[in-house]
């Protein structure tokens, strides 16, 4: 890159003055020209001075005192003798202009640095370096004086003293629920995990993670939305590949198990840190250094396989990587909404915060700055938000009214437009109906009356507990399933007035061994649904129905039987013939794909066999159905 220090001298061995200075002024040029030789600076700034009092238009005294004061550290006065060059010769040297474009801009000067360095591109045959560093400088000027006359709303809260204390607490991670906090706190000898809960709406004191901390250094992690898997950074670990890696830790039979490196598809040689985990957790998205990027450090990814294991990482596609530093990511459990640190876009200061959304035609969108006063000149890092998708929760040492300068842990709400989709929660447990085995279950989800969106899945842990985030708002079908066992089915809505209060939906499922299965066993298929008055499937069904499909290929041994049901509007006989008919296209369907008829029967029993009174709308609803039994 030029610079206008070099450029000057360069470039003044062979200019030309402007004009024709007297012999006076000439005189005191030469006398400064010895005095820079002597290395005495104060002379020679006054003989320079002298002569363009002489001649007020002798454009080489005028830069050689510029360039002089700049060499001198005295950038202020070197800045009001470059804009006096302008004055002498608007169009001789173009670097005059990058060089006070840069100055105002160290200066926070936004719109005079704009001014000259749009002055500036306007030359031609500028060095390309040079060139697309003004026009950078000029969108960053550009930013921040608008972000500067629009201040957006931020009012921080910090937490309380049982997490933040005397030292650093930084990098905080939530759970789903809420109910649990890891961050990492730096006592002034060490950074080390620590766990705090919250009960009743206060944090309790914040204790250290000893099956996790080491004497090295801990942080940089993110936890999983049920708060059983995290994974962290360390460096300088024997079992590394590089100077830091991304290890992974599960927490089962009430303990944390030893740690596990994430291996050569996801670490390399370089560093590898600041991981974040999809709701599903089955996406990592994380910060590294390697060379193949776009330079310092940038995004990449990687997601696990059928088989558990994570695929070889790759550059986050789409807008956000830049030749500066990506750091902190910080993926949002709606799926779409990532935010993180970077210098590469423009910000306010040293390192900003931003947010990118997802776009299947594009990849992840160009950044958005979160704005002033949420960023400021200083670096501002490693945020993490709520399921409402507008709490969050971040560290900084420029908050505090103790005067003390470390960095505590605050909260504050997102501006409207800089948030993620409201996503709310499923939990539960699975277990066999026989013996109340907890069964390690596939969960999916999948919204109801929207073909273009792909199922979210969930597998339950050994002790049977799951826990997945939904978008709010929806209607979902919910299928649940373990080898060997019965299936279960439900539908419902996670309307806005639920978002934010979660679901607890426990499950127990039959075993299918032949021999244990004494009597007719009952599967209400609640997604299986019809136009009203008619025995036409919607294309709704279509999840379920497939899902039944599979179960009876897996099963070739069961034999079934499809009731159908409705409510008691309308005369009974009518009924009676419209839930067998809704019974029969469930037959036929699944004939028409490949099962066996004599595998299976059809029976309607109308308003017969309510399961709940038909009192309500809900009540009826539930009382037409579509079931399947096992037979014996």
């Amino acid at each position: 890159m030029k610079y206008i220090l070099s450029i000057f001298i360069i470039l003044l061995g062979c200019l030309a003055t402007f004009g024709q200075p007297s012999p006076k002024a000439e005189k005191f040029f030469q006398k400064a020209k010895e005095a820079i030789r002597s290395r005495d600076g104060d002379k020679a700034i006054a003989y320079f001075r002298k002569a363009m009092t002489e001649s007020p238009d002798y454009y080489e005294a005028q830069a050689q005192l510029a360039i002089l004061l700049n060499r001198l550290g005295r950038e202020e006065e070197a800045i009001t003798e470059m804009e006096r060059l302008i004055t002498i010769d608007p169009l001789r040297e173009p670097y005059v202009y990058f060089q006070l474009g840069k100055g105002h801009f160290k200066r926070d000067h936004w719109e005079k640095a704009k001014s000259f360095l749009q002055e500036f591109i306007r030359f031609k045959d500028l060095d390309k370096e040079d060139l697309n560093t003004a026009l950078d400088l000029i969108d960053i000027c550009q930013f921040r004086h608008h972000a500067l006359e629009h201040p957006v709303p931020f009012e921080p809260i910090a937490l309380s003293a049982s997490i933040n204390s005397s030292g650093d607490e930084f990098n905080p991670t939530i759970t789903a629920d809420g109910q649990r906090m890891v961050f990492t706190r730096n006592d002034g000898r060490q950074e080390d995990f620590y766990l705090s809960v919250n009960t009743v709406g206060e944090w309790q004191p914040a204790i250290p993670l000893d099956e996790l901390n080491t004497p090295e250094n801990e942080g940089a992690h993110c936890l999983s939305k049920n708060g059983r898997t995290m994974i962290f950074t360390s460096c300088n670990n024997r079992q590394g590949l590089g100077s830091c890696d991304l290890y992974e830790t599960r927490w089962e039979n009430s303990r944390w198990l030893d740690p596990v490196n994430l291996g050569p598809t996801v670490n390399s040689r370089h560093w590898e840190s600041q991981p974040t985990l999809s709701a599903d957790g089955q996406l990592l998205i994380f910060s590294s250094k390697r060379p193949e990027g776009k330079g310092g450090a940038d995004l990449w990814f990687t997601r696990r396989s059928s088989r558990e294991e994570w695929e070889e990482a790759k550059p986050l596609p789409g807008f956000v990587n830049t030749s500066g530093d990506e750091e902190t990511p910080f993926l949002h459990a709606d799926g779409e909404t990532l935010y993180l640190s970077s210098t590469g876009h423009p910000g306010m200061g040293q390192t900003d915060l931003f947010l990118s959304r997802w776009s299947v035609d594009s990849g992840w969108s160009a950044p958005l700055n979160l704005g002033y006063p949420i960023n400021t000149a200083e670096q501002e890092q490693a945020m993490t938000i709520g399921l409402d998708g507008k709490t969050a929760f971040f560290s900084s040492n420029r908050l505090t009214t103790s005067g003390r300068s470390d960095y505590d842990l605050y909260s504050f709400q997102l501006p409207s437009d800089r948030r993620g989709l409201p996503v709310t929660y499923v939990q539960g447990t699975v277990q066999s109906v026989k013996n109340r085995q907890r069964l390690p279950a596939t969960i999916e989800f999948r919204p109801l009356g929207k073909s273009d969106r792909a199922a979210t899945s969930v597998t339950a842990s050994q002790d049977g507990y799951y826990l997945i985030c939904l978008p709010a708002g929806e209607r979902y079908a919910v299928l649940i399933d373990y080898p060997g066992y019965s299936f279960y089915s439900q539908s419902f809505d996670l309307n806005d007035t639920l978002a934010f209060h979660p679901y607890q939906l426990d499950v127990q499922l039959f075993p299918l061994e032949s021999r244990q299965i004494e009597e007719d066993q009952h599967i209400v298929l609640n997604n299986i649904l019809f136009a009203s008055g008619s025995a036409e499937l919607l294309s709704e069904s279509t999840f379920e129905l497939e899902k039944v499909r599979l179960f009876l290929n897996e099963h070739p041994e069961l034999r079934i039987r499809i009731e159908g049901h409705t409510d008691n509007v309308g005369k009974p006989e009518e009924n009676r013939l419209l839930s067998e008919k809704r019974a029969l296209s469930v037959v036929n369907w699944l004939i028409t794909n490949g099962i066996a008829a004599e595998r299976m029967q059809h029976v309607g029993f109308g308003e017969s066999k309510p399961l709940v009174e038909n009192t309500s709308r809900e009540q009826r609803q539930m009382n037409r159905r579509t079931e399947l039994v096992i037979l014996p």
